[in-house]
C-alpha cells in the first residue's frame, strides 16, 4: 500500500498511515500532493507506521535534504499556526530513521510542524488535543483522498 492519505474535515485533520514498502519518491509524491491543497497542509496530522512498513531509500539524509527543499514552499504558503504531528510508529527500522530525522527539530526551524514520535493511541490523541477514540475512528473510517504510489481509482478529484 506505501502511503494512505486521509481527511477529516471535523475535527480538522490529515491521517496518514505508512505500510509495505515506502519509497523516497512515494514521499516527495505525498508532500507534493498536499502543497496542492492548503487545508491538508494547514491540519494536524495523525501518521501511523504499520509494523510492516519498511523503507528502501528513506533516510535520515534524504529527509534532511527533502526539509530544505520545504522551507521556501512553507514559508510562502505562509500557515497561521504550527501545525502538531503525531508520529505512531510500530515498525522499529522506520523509528529509527524517523529519531534521526527529527534531531533538531523546533517549531522555529522554517517548516511550520511540531512533530512528536509518540507510543500509544492515548499520547498522540492528547498531542493533538483530539479524543483517542474519535482519532482512531477517524485514521480507520475518514475518507481517502489519495494513495501513493497513486493507483487507478485511488486518488480522489479533490481533498475536500
Amino acid at each position: 500500500m506505501a502511503i494512505t492519505q486521509r481527511h477529516s474535515a471535523f475535527p480538522h485533520l490529515c491521517l496518514v498511515e505508512f505500510s509495505g514498502v515506502v519509497f523516497l519518491k512515494d514521499v516527495e509524491e505525498h508532500l507534493k500532493f498536499r502543497f496542492a491543497h492548503r487545508d491538508l497542509l494547514a491540519a494536524d496530522t495523525f501518521c501511523q507506521v504499520r509494523e510492516d512498513c519498511h523503507v528502501v531509500d528513506v533516510t535520515a539524509k534524504a529527509i534532511d535534504a527533502l526539509r530544505a527543499s520545504l522551507r521556501a514552499p512553507l514559508k510562502a504558503a505562509a500557515l497561521p499556526m504550527i501545525r502538531r504531528t503525531a508520529w505512531l510508529v510500530f515498525s522499529p527500522a522506520v523509528r529509527a530513521v524517523l529519531i534521526q530525522a527529527m534531531r533538531e527539530r523546533t517549531t522555529t526551524d522554517g517548516l511550520y510542524a511540531a512533530p512528536r514520535l509518540v507510543s500509544t493511541p492515548a499520547e498522540a490523541a492528547q498531542w493533538l488535543g483530539a479524543d483517542e477514540a474519535t482519532l482512531m475512528r477517524l485514521a480507520a473510517e475518514a475518507p481517502i483522498v489519495a494513495t501513493f504510489p497513486a493507483r487507478a481509482g485511488a486518488r480522489a478529484a479533490s481533498a475536500g
